[in-house]
């Protein structure tokens, strides 16, 4: 068991409190009712170990380090990072957080320094990006790859063609 307060509440709660609820060493009513009193080292000794006991929960774990990344609506569309962040966390004991936005939004993100990694689909605003000196180290780890796939008759007439020619086409 363990205790949290909040300052606001200890702030609004003082008014609860009045002069005559306050003892102090000097106020007999503070004393212990046994005929002789709590020798002084072990009353501070007392409450030493209480405030260590109550000062953080004794499971309390520090919080995992995170990592900050904004990627676009379709990287995050497809689900993967919901698969990859648990496995992410348990293999490198880091908390991924992620926003999911357009590119352009995205390298704002990073321009000023609220993310630590980008995953985005624009070149030419990704080498401006890297021009003005806001990412190190870019790596292409996805791309997309359009496939036509249809009949084996093929009654659109688009076989052999590239699917730029084939779109145009059908």
């Amino acid at each position: 068991m363990y205790f949290q307060t909040s300052a606001r509440r200890l702030k609004n709660d003082s008014a609860a409190f009045s002069a005559k609820d306050i003892r102090s060493s000097s106020s007999p009513s503070a004393m212990p009712s046994a005929k002789s009193p709590l020798p002084v080292s072990k009353v501070i000794a007392v409450v030493i170990v209480l405030a260590g006991m109550f000062a953080l929960p004794a499971s309390a774990a520090p919080p995992l380090p995170a990592l900050g990344m904004a990627t676009t609506t379709s990287t995050n569309d497809t689900g993967l990072l919901d698969y990859l962040a648990p496995l992410f966390r348990k293999d490198e004991g880091i908390e991924l957080r992620w926003v999911a936005v357009g590119t352009g939004r995205a390298l704002e993100y990073g321009r000023n320094g609220d993310v630590d990694v980008l995953f985005t689909h624009d070149p030419a605003a990704e080498k401006k990006f890297l021009d003005e000196g806001y990412g190190v180290e870019p790596k292409q780890v996805m791309f997309n790859d359009f496939v036509l796939i249809g009949p084996a008759n093929d009654p659109a007439g688009v076989k052999g063609k590239s699917v730029k020619e084939a779109f145009a086409e059908i």
